[in-house]
């Protein structure tokens, strides 16, 4: 598996099935008058950087994850891996190589939110080092944040 940029044409329909069957089931737990559009998604992952981790340039995406930079923190957007795939470091992997690109960027902290009903994803973060620094109640979902 290769880590590589966001090929819209190609890989687009696999992100938007992820971020529906990974990422807003825990969204909806949370919150269940969440509502999220193609056109919404699309608009997410314009906004920064996106890398995909697939067999190869032309392969599958089983995972990818969506960040940007503000200021001198690294924002985690979404992180999504295939149910398929999960448990086999492909998501430690993406966020390994975003905050290399943080650090190189002089990024000094990562940020990102988690829904409260999402204890797994929690796990998967604490055990990187993130630790939360705020809550929101309305919202159920922490902040995280890791030092770089």
């Amino acid at each position: 598996m290769q880590i590589r940029p966001r090929n819209r044409e190609q890989d687009d329909r696999y992100i938007y099935r992820m971020v529906y069957e990974e990422l807003l089931p825990y969204a909806n737990a949370a919150r269940p008058d969440t509502r999220i559009s193609r056109a919404e998604i699309s608009r997410r992952l314009q906004q920064g950087t996106v890398w995909v981790i697939a067999p190869g340039r032309k392969g599958k995406p089983a995972g990818f994850i969506s960040f940007f930079r503000r200021d001198r923190d690294l924002h985690i957007d979404m992180l999504a891996v295939d149910r398929h795939f999960q448990s086999r470091g492909l998501g430690g992997k993406l966020m390994e190589a975003a905050e290399q690109y943080g650090m190189e960027r002089g990024c000094q902290a990562v940020k990102l939110f988690v829904d409260e009903p999402n204890p797994l994803a929690q796990q998967f973060y604490f055990r990187r080092g993130y630790t939360v620094s705020e809550y929101y109640p309305s919202y159920r979902c922490f902040l995280l944040n890791k030092h770089l």
